[in-house]
């Protein structure tokens, strides 16, 4: 699946902007327009324009991401392939490195939905590190995580659904897997706790593997985006 272009980039840019007079018709816009959408889109509203309804067509096209209503993201209707940079970053993960916390486009670290870190000779993931739910509020409510490795030049995908939170995958088992193209690895979440809708998104690929190191070298998927644990700000927390 080829990267948006034309006036669906420029909004999907637009979407993240501090300035409301540039952030709101994008907002708008993806409302129209969600089967254009390259993943999933976090965003905050106001409460008091909420309660006055001026984002009836935004918040009609969006799901919550907390119980108040004021943080919610879009979320496409599709499952979505690992979309490579033009510039990829590598990044390194291994023993005594930083985890790298992987957040949708224009979300804070409480949005993370995957944080990645290999130690011990495994690959560890933690879905939704940072949310303020716990973990068994998190399974009550299905978020679940249905992992698997894609070949991306093959296109070929292996996965499971499981209710933890927390999956751990031999570096040996992924060295198995890569022949050298990069091998996206997919995560999935189910806001019903069904299979029928689980939404597939590859937040990141390993471009390479050390396992005698026990090192994994990854980058991060264009429609997703690194965040900082160390910066977050003041956690938001709602009734």
């Amino acid at each position: 699946m080829p990267w948006i272009s034309g006036e669906a980039e420029a909004m999907w840019r637009d979407a993240v902007s501090p300035k409301p007079s540039v952030r709101n018709p994008a907002l708008n816009y993806w409302a129209r327009n969600l089967n254009e959408l390259p993943g999933p889109l976090c965003f905050t509203l106001d409460s008091a324009d909420l309660l006055r309804g001026v984002w009836q067509r935004v918040v009609g096209k969006s799901e919550q991401r907390c119980m108040c209503g004021e943080r919610r993201w879009f979320i496409p209707a599709y499952s979505q392939p690992f979309y490579a940079p033009d510039e990829p970053k590598l990044i390194t993960l291994g023993a005594g490195r930083p985890q790298l916390a992987i957040a949708p486009w224009g979300g804070d670290v409480q949005a993370t939905m995957v944080q990645l870190s290999v130690s011990d000779g495994y690959m560890v993931r933690r879905m939704m590190p940072y949310s303020h739910l716990t973990q068994a509020q998190l399974r009550a409510i299905g978020f679940g995580t249905l992992d698997g490795m894609e070949q991306v030049a093959e296109n070929s995908v292996m996965g499971f659904f499981t209710s933890n939170l927390e999956d751990r995958t031999a570096l040996n088992g992924i060295a198995e897997e890569f022949t050298g193209s990069p091998l996206a690895v997919k995560s999935g979440i189910s806001l019903s706790g069904g299979l029928a809708d689980v939404f597939l998104f590859a937040s990141f690929a390993v471009y390479d593997v050390d396992t005698e190191a026990g090192t994994a070298t990854v980058v991060v998927s264009r429609n997703c985006q690194q965040v900082n644990p160390a910066e977050r700000s003041e956690m938001h927390i709602c009734g």
